[in-house]
């Protein structure tokens, strides 16, 4: 009500404070404290009426204050999380915190050591980077990475070191209300063989033309940076969803004044659009497949 004499201040990170339904779990009373106890006749309906559907703190969040720590702070080196395949979303494996420095995460895939140099930057809500369960929840398969997928044996990568991570991450597993800010991935609307433009992720000062060669599922897709030269060089594609910063509609250099890098083997340095497009048999992804 109006009344506010009963409201108090308290430190957080000082404070006893406990989550609803602490009393009952612990086998503790819970009443009201004596200079409102005659304030309500019949506390345990008002208690049943008020807390009805009422949200509270995660046990962690109150726990990690207390010991005076930013919850951001739980995600500590030695911690796990699942991070999916940058070249195959529906791939998912374990990754372990080296280092946290303000959320953002320097990560090394679970079963290597820092000697194998496959050591990467993410930010904690990078639309990648999940709690640990994750993938099983949206049916996603937990293997490891194909750039690393040679280092091992398919029995060390599921018996050895898959199986000693599920059974270590039952005791105390990254809470999933760090994530909860993440950015919500918005349904795509790609289909294969349509040409965008996009950042080149191995040479990120240049825009080039680029193909939609794979549709994994209603979020996920592949981009593979076009390259006109012979088969036997490297594809370069990374896997995009439809809010991802790094890829454009055709033209989107052009108006924007931006140069755009003609692919590799393109005949000529000034790039052509519609003749690239004539050329390839190719259509431009419709403009209502990028974010307004």
């Amino acid at each position: 009500g109006e009344d506010r004499r009963a409201d108090f201040w308290c430190d957080i990170r000082k404070a006893d404070l406990y989550p609803i339904g602490w009393c009952e779990q612990n086998k503790k009373t819970l009443e009201a404290p004596e200079g409102i106890r005659d304030k309500v006749s019949d506390w345990d309906e008002f208690l049943r009426q008020t807390l009805m559907g009422a949200c509270s703190p995660p046990v962690p969040l109150l726990e990690g204050l207390r010991n005076g720590r930013n919850p951001l702070d739980l995600i500590a080196p030695g911690s796990r999380l699942e991070c999916q395949d940058f070249r195959d979303s529906l791939s998912t494996w374990i990754v372990t915190v080296v280092e946290n420095i303000g959320g953002r995460l320097k990560l090394r895939y679970e079963g290597l050591e820092s000697s194998d140099n496959f050591e990467h930057w993410l930010y904690y809500l990078d639309p990648f980077l999940h709690h640990v369960g994750w993938a099983a929840q949206q049916g996603y398969e937990l293997q490891p990475p194909s750039a690393i997928r040679h280092l091992k044996n398919e029995a060390e990568w599921q018996q050895e070191i898959l199986a000693k991570v599920k059974e270590e991450e039952e005791e105390e597993p990254l809470p999933s209300y760090l994530f909860k800010d993440k950015q919500v991935i918005s349904t795509h609307s790609f289909s294969v063989n349509m040409k965008l433009e996009a950042v080149d992720p191995w040479s990120p000062f240049e825009i080039s033309p680029a193909t939609v060669v794979k549709v994994f599922d209603e979020k996920y897709f592949l981009v593979e940076m076009d390259d006109l030269r012979p088969e036997n060089h490297a594809r370069r594609s990374f896997v995009c969803h439809a809010d991802s910063s790094g890829i454009f509609p055709v033209q989107w250099s052009l108006k924007n004044g931006l140069h755009i890098s003609p692919p590799p083997g393109y005949p000529g340095q000034d790039f052509d659009w519609a003749d690239y497009l004539k050329q390839c048999g190719a259509e431009a992804a419709p403009q209502r497949c990028f974010p307004p």
